[in-house]
């Protein structure tokens, strides 16, 4: 039914009115937007540069099939929901026809703004061509109706309808591909609004194309109506309208993971291709003949040769010698190889030739077949260089090693010698030609010759070195002829030719030893005489403290005796009368004599002074015993190594001995700390120098000459994991200067004959180098001195070197 167009003639009382269903009217406007949406998708996939021409076309073709088909079930379905009092059958050829302009402009429209810049003539172009096909669809879609009915169009709206939909088709284009630019994180965002723009333009052109039409009572001849039903044309456009959309809508899905795997093989690419370019290696691709096709700038440079000048050429034309099978590079034949890694020498045009290691792999198609070659070229002049270098300067430091006073001695970490100098071949009686090669155990002895692959282990994780007189291990070592003599060993872990190696220094320490051993029992001798001397000065003390107890035994035994003397007499007497006592008289002689012997008694003054004189003795005694217990135990304390000491019991005995020396002066105060724990320590050398310190303290005090008695407080405690001793004194004290080297050997105020100035030098060798321990001394000239000693609870003995 061709289109006729209302004039001043027609008749518009005889039209027929229509009604529209509203659920059909919105699933003919979502349809639109749906079918508008998928073809926006697809127009923004073809935007990409990196769409091939076939898959452009096929996209294009999908889109166009997705968009026109959209707009004429749109538009089928429009037209069922326009209900009218006739009925009303479509033609199925004219029908089916009718989607062709909207499938054919909407090709036109992708084709032309398909670029990668949409200019706005292009955008104006596109938006004219869907507009116009979605009118031409529209329009050939009314012509298949059939009825008995004449249609006729109002001209104004008709023009109208066309415009509507091309504006709106121009305003969806542009604010899909705008909106694109400003949001490219969030394309969904642009394409929905386009798409409802657009599905706007479908619908009010359909619907205002609508408006434009009456349909008119004045048939004289009634029309068949043997078209489809409108039940069954809205079924198959219904379906055929989701299946072309929801295949688009799958192809967009498998389009978009293409495009996202293309991105990240060119993003790849693109990576690979910056790197090469800036590494410093050189970089070259051959075929399967070895000739060039593709080069880095870091080769160009290595060669010495433009770009131009390599591609086409075959490998082997720079190298410095072709014909040598040892310095052919892999890539002259890339089938012969699968991952190759040699040396070669390649060739400048000036004739230099630049030693290079070459890393190589063969290039394969999909099919496993080589077909060329990659490769990697560094340049490794600098490191040849410094090999021979090395070279030259190899006897230079043989020689060196060679002439210096310590034994050096070379070895890998299996303990094999790799270098044996002169001075070790003096010390050991060895030829280096006798060592090189064999085990460093046969230069060692006993446990260490069992143990050094063990002690090489453990320095191997670490590799912390040991120079001489820095934690060097002391050890036995062993001579050709068995001999054993003591030497220090530093140990420095080295790496030659990527392998650990390390390098021991020795040294002969046995005239060092000797010296020390001489040194030791000087040291020994000298404590002794410190003490003997100590022993001196106390002595006459010692004796003047024995000999008043034993006086007054003298004296008590001198009246015992006496006093036994008259009492004799008086117990004969007694025998006597207890003999007679069986006698019939009582009247004896016996009697008479034991009146005389009584009367010679002055038993009250014996009863009161014999039971004393038998308490003092004991007494006497008792202190006779503590005296001479505290010198034996001061002088001869149990053991000669670590062990438990009480010290408050030691300081006791120290006060006792050293009595004479400070009652005189002083009075003592003491403060002991309960449940002080026993300190391991060696009591011979602790008594040595709590003694030095109390009788110091005691001389302080005399010299002070105070009008009043002075004090020696001794206090003891735990801190941490030692205890401290305090002896503090009320003494003359000492000036900064005296204080400063108080510790110093043979250092001394006193007068002559006083002291040897070697007390508090032992002192402090015994508790700082012997113990561990510390002592520190706080003074002030006239107002007393505080010493301060901590010794560990635990005992550490005097430090030995290190293993």
């Amino acid at each position: 039914m061709l289109p006729m167009f209302l004039d001043a003639t027609t008749d518009l009382s005889v039209a027929y009115e229509g009604t529209y269903d509203v659920t059909l009217v919105i699933l003919s406007y979502a349809v639109a937007c749906l079918a508008a949406f998928c073809a926006l998708s697809i127009l923004r996939k073809n935007l990409h540069k990196e769409k091939r021409r076939k898959q452009k076309a096929l996209w294009q073709s999908i889109g166009a099939i997705a968009m026109g088909v959209g707009v004429w079930a749109m538009h089928f379905i429009g037209m069922l929901a326009f209900k009218l009092p006739i009925p009303v059958g479509y033609d199925p050829v004219i029908t089916t026809l009718s989607a062709l302009p909207a499938v054919f402009s909407s090709w036109i429209v992708l084709k032309l703004i398909g670029g990668s810049e949409l200019s706005t003539n292009r955008l104006i172009a596109g938006g004219v061509l869907m507009g116009s096909g979605i009118g031409l669809m529209h329009y050939s879609g009314m012509a298949g109706m059939q009825l008995n009915a004449m249609m006729y169009y109002d001209p104004i709206i008709f023009a109208s309808s066309i415009g509507v939909a091309v504006v709106l088709s121009i305003a969806s284009l542009y604010t899909t591909y705008y909106l694109k630019r400003f949001s490219e994180s969030r394309p969904l965002i642009s394409r929905s609004i386009g798409a409802i723009i657009m599905g706007l333009a479908v619908g009010t052109m359909h619907y205002t194309g609508m408006a434009a039409t009456h349909y008119l009572d004045l048939c004289t001849t009634p029309v068949e109506i043997s078209g489809l039903k409108p039940s069954v044309l809205v079924a198959l456009v219904s379906i055929a309208s989701l299946v072309i959309i929801g295949l688009t809508t799958l192809a967009g899905v498998i389009d978009y993971n293409y495009r996202a795997a293309t991105r990240s093989a060119t993003t790849s690419q693109a990576i690979l291709t910056r790197v090469l370019d800036n590494t410093g290696q050189g970089y070259l691709q051959t075929d399967n003949d070895g000739v060039i096709l593709n080069l880095n700038p870091a080769m160009s440079q290595l060669l010495d040769r433009q770009r131009e000048q390599l591609v086409g050429r075959h490998i082997s034309d720079f190298v410095s010698s072709p014909n040598d099978e040892k310095n052919t590079p892999s890539l002259s034949n890339s089938e012969t190889i699968e991952t190759s890694n040699n040396e070669v020498s390649l060739l400048r045009p000036d004739g230099k030739s630049i030693p290079c290691i070459e890393n190589s792999t063969t290039i394969q198609d999909d099919d496993g077949e080589a077909i060329g070659a990659v490769g990697l070229f560094t340049d490794i002049s600098e490191i040849k260089e410094r090999e021979q270098e090395s070279k030259s300067k190899a006897d230079l430091v043989l020689t060196v090693l060679n002439s210096i006073i310590v034994g050096v001695v070379l070895i890998d970490q299996k303990g094999t010698i790799e270098l044996f100098n002169h001075v070790c071949e003096k010390m050991f009686n060895y030829k280096s030609e006798d060592v090189i090669g064999r085990n460093v155990s046969i230069l060692m002895t006993g446990a260490d010759r069992e143990k050094h692959d063990g002690y090489l282990a453990s320095r191997i994780p670490t590799g912390k070195s040991r120079v001489l007189g820095v934690g060097d291990r002391e050890l036995l070592a062993r001579k050709k002829d068995g001999t054993r003599f003591p030497i220090e060993l530093g140990i420095n872990q080295i790496t030659l030719d990527n392998k650990k190696m390390f390098v021991g220094a020795i040294l002969d320490i046995s005239a060092r030893k000797n010296e020390q051993k001489r040194r030791e029992e000087l040291e020994r001798e000298l404590v002794h005489t410190s003490k003997l001397e100590a022993v001196g000065q106390l002595a006459g003390g010692i004796a003047h403290e024995i000999n008043t107890p034993v006086q007054y035994i003298g004296d008590n035994l001198g009246f015992l005796e006496e006093e036994f003397s008259a009492i004799l007499p008086f117990i004969k007497e007694c025998q006597c009368i207890a003999k007679d006592a069986t006698a019939p008289s009582v009247t004896s002689p016996s009697f008479e004599r034991l009146k005389n012997a009584v009367s010679r008694l002055d038993v009250p003054y014996i009863e009161e002074d014999i039971p004393q004189a038998i308490t003092q003795s004991i007494s006497g005694i008792n202190d006779v015993a503590r005296i001479v217990l505290s010198m034996k135990e001061f002088s001869h304390p149990s053991g000669q190594g670590l062990s438990s000491f009480d010290l408050p019991s030691a300081i006791n005995n120290i006060l006792t001995i050293s009595r004479n020396e400070w009652k005189r002066v002083a009075r003592v105060e003491l403060d002991f700390e309960e449940d002080l724990p026993l300190v391991q320590c060696y009591p011979g050398g602790v008594n040595q120098a709590l003694l030095n310190i109390v009788v110091n303290a005691a001389h302080a005090i005399a010299d002070a000459d105070l009008k009043s008695e002075g004090e020696i407080r001794i206090k003891t405690r735990k801190v941490d994991s030692d205890v401290e001793i305090q002896i503090s004194d009320t003494g003359i004290g000492m000036p900064d200067g005296v204080k400063k080297k108080v510790f110093e050997p043979f250092f001394t105020t006193k007068e002559v004959g006083r002291g040897t100035g070697q007390g508090l030098a032992i002192t402090w060798d015994i508790i700082v180098k012997k113990h561990q321990g510390s002592i520190d001394v706080e003074s002030e000239s006239g107002h007393g001195t505080t010493f301060t000693i901590r010794l560990p609870i635990e005992g550490k003995q005097q430090r030995k070197p290190a293993e």
